[in-house]
């Protein structure tokens, strides 16, 4: 995973990001996860440019989960991915719900 650091433009970010060995929730958050990061990032970049915002990592952190959670629908089959979760359980458990199975 310290490859993910590795970049040095978005582009090889986004080519180059692990793959994650699980299903479900955890496959659909894992693959959105880059371009959400990345949008989150221009987005609070825009913010501090054009309206004199302030960076704040644990919002950025909240807003990419969230955003994450919002673009699971585009993967397809969110009724399933989504049934018996809420954005809250991405929010708080992370860590367990996004994890390498091996």
């Amino acid at each position: 995973m310290n490859r993910v650091l590795e970049h040095n433009s978005p582009r090889s970010f986004l080519l180059n990001w692990p793959k994650l060995n699980a299903r479900g929730l955890a496959e659909a958050s894992w693959s959105i996860l880059p371009y959400a990061v990345v949008w989150v990032l221009w987005c609070e970049r825009n913010d501090i440019i054009f309206n004199n915002g302030t960076f704040n990592i644990d919002n950025v952190i909240k807003r990419v989960k969230c955003t994450v959670w919002g673009w699971i629908d585009i993967v397809g089959k969110a009724v399933d991915i989504k049934k018996d979760h809420t954005c809250n359980d991405l929010l708080l458990s992370w860590e367990s719900i996004v994890r390498d199975v091996w």
